[in-house]
């Protein structure tokens, strides 16, 4: 590995290590609080249901859900998208998606790095001949 690359590995760890900090102190909380408030409502219609005497009380929930109303199908419908919205916004899936974007960026930076010093290499040696007999540079 060459200085630059650990350069770049260091410098952006360091950057995505901030990113993810502040992810997870600043705004992960509040998606989270957010989620268990989506869940308390939920959880207050179905219980207002119970109450209101249109679906039973029951253990066996799969009976409840194939011959329930159209608004206990919405709740189970909505809760079923707050524990996907839950698993998407996991700090360990954002942790999988930066790291492996943080090696893919790294990797295309110091393969750029190098084809640029091959390139330049090759652009250095070609000047030099040209440089020290002109008749090559004409022809």
């Amino acid at each position: 590995m060459t200085p630059h690359t650990i350069a770049d590995i260091i410098f952006w760890s360091c950057f995505a290590s901030v990113a993810i900090f502040v992810y997870q102190g600043i705004i992960l909380p509040g998606i989270r609080m957010s989620l268990r408030y989506r869940v308390f409502a939920l959880r207050d219609q179905l219980r207002k249901l119970v109450i209101e005497g249109r679906i039973e009380e029951n253990d066996n929930y799969m009976r409840v859900m194939e011959a329930a109303p159209d608004e206990v199908q919405k709740i189970f419908k909505e809760s079923l998208n707050v524990i996907m919205l839950a698993l998407t916004c996991n700090s360990l899936f954002i942790f999988v998606i930066s790291a492996t974007c943080l090696l893919v960026g790294i990797t295309l930076k110091s393969s750029f790095r190098h084809v640029k010093e091959l390139f330049w290499q090759k652009v250095d040696a070609d000047t030099t001949v040209a440089f020290f007999s002109p008749e090559l540079a004409t022809v």
